[in-house]
């Protein structure tokens, strides 16, 4: 058995699942990916750098939290759990 006879299987397998339930729908768009081959090379292109694209992933977490961190010190009094002016937040530290 081929590889292309191996994924049309799952196709077909994804399509009779989604007669059942429709959340399997979403499945069958790699079939667009399938055969399209400007997608196929973004794909590659992609895999190709997955840890470029890892790394930068970690930098942007960190960006975030930092960014959280700041917020937190500088705009901790803006944020409160109330409708009345008592400042009141969720947290008192940044350890909670």
């Amino acid at each position: 058995m081929t590889r292309d006879n191996l994924l049309n299987l799952v196709f077909i397998g994804l399509a009779a699942f989604a007669l059942k339930d429709p959340y399997f729908y979403c499945f069958l768009l790699f079939y667009v990916v399938r055969i399209s081959e400007v997608l196929n090379d973004v794909l590659k292109s992609v895999s190709k750098r997955r840890k470029q694209i890892s790394l930068t992933l970690i930098f942007g977490v960190i960006i975030v939290y930092l960014f959280g961190i700041v917020a937190f010190l500088f705009f901790g009094d803006d944020y409160s759990n109330s409708e009345d002016d008592t400042p009141s937040t969720y947290c008192e530290t940044l350890l909670e």
